[in-house]
């Protein structure tokens, strides 16, 4: 195996195949070669050629394979370009499921909260000492205050233009 435990994009496609318009791993036939024991092998026969992978408790496909679980979307990446993904990797339409390559990119922390699913409301809070409602965005792990509203519709407006403008990562709110 390589360096720090990670299978390599060799290691990974020789036991999978990876569809990267769908986003489906499909474990590949293999030979006993291919494990520890006898047992190993006859066990693992009845998932070859059946799609890898289970949903975890957070919506994304992880799949079992060298001796550790990997997410299937930073295998797509790994297998797709050739490297382990540095940081994060972003499901641009927010589907955690949806691991075809178009849908992936690489991000930073900041920008992959960029793309959190929000509300008609993301970015407003009622102000109680003030009685008016209170519009502000993170940037970079900070809160920016963008203003004191009579109307939540009018602080949900300041969010959505400041977003536009400091959000380039993810301009959009994208309601759940």
């Amino acid at each position: 195996m390589a360096k720090g435990n990670l299978p390599t994009a060799s290691e990974i496609c020789q036991r999978l195949d990876y569809n990267p318009e769908t986003g489906i791993f499909i474990r590949k036939h293999l030979g006993k070669e291919f494990f520890a024991t006898t047992w190993a092998w006859s066990c693992a026969k009845r998932y070859m050629g059946k799609a890898a992978g289970s949903p975890s408790n957070y919506g994304y496909i992880q799949i079992a394979i060298l001796g550790g679980k990997h997410q299937a979307h930073r295998l797509a990446w790994l297998v797709s370009t050739g490297d382990w993904p540095v940081e994060f990797i972003d499901h641009i339409n927010g589907v955690r499921s949806d691991n075809s390559i178009r849908n992936l990119r690489a991000a930073t922390s900041s920008q992959n909260n960029q793309n959190t699913l929000g509300s008609k409301y993301t970015g407003t809070s009622w102000h109680k000492v003030d009685h008016k409602w209170r519009a502000s965005i993170q940037i970079d792990g900070k809160s920016k205050h963008l203003g004191n509203y009579s109307c939540r519709d009018e602080a949900a407006e300041a969010y959505r233009k400041a977003k536009l403008k400091l959000h380039a990562f993810s301009p959009e709110v994208r309601e759940s």
